[in-house]
């Protein structure tokens, strides 16, 4: 299943790579952080005490203010644990720089093993939190086989940070 999954995103990728590369070249969107997006893990998110804490991903900027809450919970239950944001749109990444700091936030991977996996041995968080989760099957599942926790729960923000972490820890994710 996972590779009819990889095929099936790989030819969805070449067959719309001309959209693609013409909107990057007439506007330039979707340029900006496109390294980030195929693997790269920026130095900032290198640099510092990342490992071992916890990965939210919000896709865009509503998002990102439904995290906000978590994130607060999180940060007052856990302080010794980082705490790195990804997103995807550039709103998203803007909205989220500003309010959780540059050195904190990152584009999500293109859901491709290639891309993933630089992330997961990089950041090796305890728990991965997607708020928004229909595009990131491949994350989900080299996070789980790595042994770390992808919980899925949309608004994940409307639950007390315990509650979540507790999940997380008794295997429900």
């Amino acid at each position: 299943m996972v590779f009819l999954y990889n095929l099936a995103l790989f030819a969805a990728v070449i067959l719309s790579s001309p959209w693609w590369l013409l909107r990057m070249a007439r506007a330039g969107k979707y340029r900006t952080g496109l390294r980030e997006r195929l693997g790269r893990v920026p130095a900032r998110i290198r640099a510092g005490e990342k490992h071992g804490g916890i990965w939210i991903h919000a896709v865009s900027v509503g998002e990102v203010l439904a995290v906000a809450k978590l994130v607060e919970e999180l940060r007052r239950e856990y302080p010794r644990l980082s705490l790195v944001i990804s997103t995807t749109t550039a709103a998203g990444q803007k909205l989220a720089r500003e309010r959780y700091g540059e050195e904190n936030v990152f584009y999500f991977p293109l859901d491709f093993g290639f891309a993933v996996r630089p992330y997961l041995r990089a950041l090796q968080p305890r728990l991965v939190i997607l708020a928004e989760f229909p595009a990131a099957g491949e994350a989900q599942r080299r996070a789980r086989c790595r042994g770390e926790c992808a919980h899925l729960r949309p608004f994940v923000s409307q639950l007390p940070a315990m509650e979540v972490l507790a999940a997380a820890c008794a295997g429900q994710c």
